[in-house]
């Protein structure tokens, strides 16, 4: 199987506020919606209002991997939060801990939502508020490279091999097709 997911070198954004929720990521007014696209234009609608944000600053308009701080995707179980980041061009979030149902949702659209020690995202954190810095992440060995310093993090074995893979439940499920069909003949459904 050809690998999809390489590994990505990108400057960091840093959003270090805790409970982030999905309302703040994507807002309900834009749940409204049919198609996925164009969601990456809400992404933090209300505080892109504001010059100073992050995602505003030239530097950080094309970033893929955004460092964030506590409880990350809190809220509502909304998938378009996740699709607003995607949209927006962002392939990994890094945090100390997120919403389990918001790292699921992201975890099932290659949205890679990687958990660090709170001590090392405020490290990061200073760092970055001082001088713009890229990282490296090495999905394939479950690392953060971060000036020369490699950071391991976990992941399920089934989410890596999906996402490195670009598969989506279906198209997993589909890997055994062979399997399922054997088992099926070998087990012919029986009528009530």
């Amino acid at each position: 199987m050809i690998q999809k997911f390489k590994p990505i070198t990108s400057l960091v954004a840093p959003l270090l506020i805790d409970n982030i929720d999905t309302d703040q990521i994507c807002a309900a007014e834009f749940l409204k919606i049919t198609d996925k696209s164009g969601l990456g234009q809400q992404l933090f609608a209300n505080w892109r209002t504001q010059p100073d944000f992050i995602l505003n600053q030239k530097p950080y308009r094309a970033t893929q991997i955004l460092l964030a701080h506590k409880n990350f995707g809190c809220g509502s179980s909304r998938e378009h939060a996740v699709w607003a980041l995607k949209q927006y061009g962002f392939k990994v979030i890094i945090a100390s801990s997120f919403a389990d149902i918001f790292k699921s949702n992201a975890l099932k659209n290659d949205l890679l939502a990687i958990e660090l020690p709170l001590s090392v995202i405020d490290l990061m954190h200073q760092a970055v508020m001082t001088v713009p810095q890229s990282i490296t992440i090495d999905l394939v060995q479950q690392q953060v490279i971060w000036n020369e310093t490699k950071i391991t993090f976990a992941i399920d074995a089934y989410s890596k091999n999906r996402i490195i893979n670009d598969l989506d439940d279906i198209s997993y499920t589909l890997t055994f097709n062979e399997l399922i069909t054997a088992y099926e003949k070998a087990h012919p459904s029986i009528g009530w």
